[in-house]
């Protein structure tokens, strides 16, 4: 594009942003970065948010977590990424306290994505009572109908902290299972 003169557009940005995340191309998604800074385009807030995703699939989880907190106006996109990026990289406890801010923050609410990243979290870092919680809580709380992605984050994380039988059990009481 460059070399015909052509400016990239969002979509474009954004597709290159994608590309460079899915393949952990990392230098590549700094030029792209910087082209970003240098055209004023990092107040698009979907851009900001794909530059989050792209340094935390790329290896660089502490530039994603800066970029995350210097954002002024986070969508639930914004969190969950974040929240992903962090579980990601094994860092779950730090997810978690990242989902506790955004309800503490109270401006947006977790959607079923961001719950499989919090359960995922919780999967990684063995917090079975915590994930137990926020599972509990998606239908409770927030209203919202645990899926069969959730059964697996929840399954994942009595497996790994060896509750097999509570495993089971949950594999047996889920509703779409016959």
């Amino acid at each position: 594009m460059q070399l015909e003169n052509v400016k990239p557009d969002e979509i474009a940005i954004l597709a290159v942003l994608s590309a460079c995340a899915d393949l952990g191309a990392l230098h590549l998604g700094e030029w792209i970065h910087n082209y970003i800074e240098k055209h004023k385009l990092n107040k698009i807030v979907p851009i900001y948010n794909s530059l989050i995703d792209m340094y935390a699939k790329s290896g660089n989880i502490h530039k994603a977590l800066q970029l995350f907190e210097n954002m002024k106006h986070k969508t639930i996109i914004t969190w969950t990424t974040m929240i992903t990026g962090l579980a990601l990289h094994g860092l779950g406890k730090e997810a978690i306290h990242i989902f506790s801010c955004m309800e503490k923050e109270g401006r947006v609410k977790p959607t079923e994505v961001t719950f499989i990243a919090v359960l995922s979290a919780c999967s990684h870092v063995g917090l079975v009572e915590l994930g137990r919680d926020y599972f509990t809580s998606m239908r409770s709380r927030y209203g919202i109908e645990p899926k069969i992605e959730h059964y697996g984050c929840m399954i994942d994380l009595l497996g790994r902290a060896g509750h097999l039988q509570e495993a089971k059990e949950l594999v047996l009481r889920m509703p779409f299972c016959s």
